[in-house]
């Protein structure tokens, strides 16, 4: 009879459990397409977890509806798509968080396009992604997590927008073919963000003074600092010179980059074949911060357009309107 009584008063309280739990509103988790969701607010959802065997192209929506509602996507969570076989990522408008190991060891993924609502990377969201070549940070992120990107072994270059006021430590440790660092504004950085990167070969500092790197010793621990070229502004050669970490490197003046030291050699130089844009067939193109937006091959057809904007080729300037 106690046992009876017993099953029945535990029958009673999961059917009271399942009565209480909310049908609409904060802490509802629903699947929509290949997506499970949970809402936070009358307005905002999270993006829980990605479908299991989820690969290839992904794009991530900004709005999903759930019961006649629509709602606002503001954040990837943790873990949402770990180990998953994406190998290319397009986030939504809107989207402001991407959550601890989000995208972590997504060895296949090697674009992620973010979008310019995005204000925080968490903690290893992009951990030993090793296919990644290129991402995008847009201005507005104000944080890169701890290891966000720790051992992207194929992340080339990297431009930390003026808005980033901490990038966390080891974010871009062991990333072994990062070749180039701009800094648009004057993060903080902690220890180890760069240690490792054993290939790196240019930074570019927007700043007029240079700002202080808290964990000096660290920072770009393991990298040979003497073979890295720096670029600064003009009138802030002299200090640069003097600044403890930066004086390390070949400090030079941005007019030296633009003028052509970063020039595409002999070898690259085809001067009466033209592309579309105006452009010498086989040189590489450059925009202002630095980073390489085109190679030869795709200049093998004279469809090929760039964006407006201006351009350094072969150590010129050069406008596409």
């Amino acid at each position: 009879m106690i046992r009876l009584l017993s099953s029945i008063i535990a029958i009673g309280l999961v059917g009271n459990l399942w009565a209480n739990m909310p049908e609409d509103g904060e802490g509802v988790i629903f699947e929509e397409g290949p997506f499970t969701y949970e809402i936070l607010s009358e307005s905002i959802v999270c993006l829980k977890m990605a479908q299991e065997g989820m690969k290839g192209f992904v794009t991530i929506p900004a709005t999903v509806d759930y019961k006649e509602n629509t709602y606002q996507v503001e954040r990837i969570g943790e873990k949402a798509f770990f180990n998953s076989e994406v190998d290319t990522v397009v986030i939504g408008e809107g989207i402001k968080d991407i959550d601890v190991g989000a995208f972590g060891m997504c060895l296949n993924l090697q674009s992620a396009t973010l979008p310019s609502t995005l204000e925080h990377i968490g903690d290893a969201a992009f951990w030993t992604c090793s296919s990644l070549q290129s991402v995008n940070f847009p201005q507005g992120l104000s944080e890169i997590g701890i290891q966000a990107f720790y051992s992207c072994t194929r992340l080339e270059s990297v431009i930390i927008p003026s808005t980033i006021g901490m990038v966390r430590h080891e974010a871009f440790m062991g990333c072994g073919s990062l070749e180039s660092i701009t800094f648009e504004g004057s993060p903080e950085l902690d220890y180890s963000v760069f240690c490792s990167c054993n290939k790196l070969k240019k930074v570019i500092s927007k700043e007029s003074t240079p700002f202080t790197l808290k964990e000096s010793a660290t920072v770009f621990e393991l990298v040979d600092l003497s073979t890295v070229s720096l670029y600064v502004p003009d009138e802030s050669v002299g200090l640069y010179q003097q600044a403890p970490v930066w004086n390390e490197m070949s400090v030079h003046g941005m007019s030296d980059y633009l003028a052509g030291v970063e020039s595409p050699s002999s070898s690259e130089k085809n001067q009466g074949d033209k592309g579309g844009n105006g452009f010498a067939k086989s040189l590489f193109i450059y925009d202002l911060s630095g980073r390489r937006v085109a190679n030869s091959s795709e200049f093998q057809g004279s469809s090929f357009k760039l964006p407006k904007g201006v351009y350094i080729q072969n150590g010129k300037k050069v406008v596409v309107k």
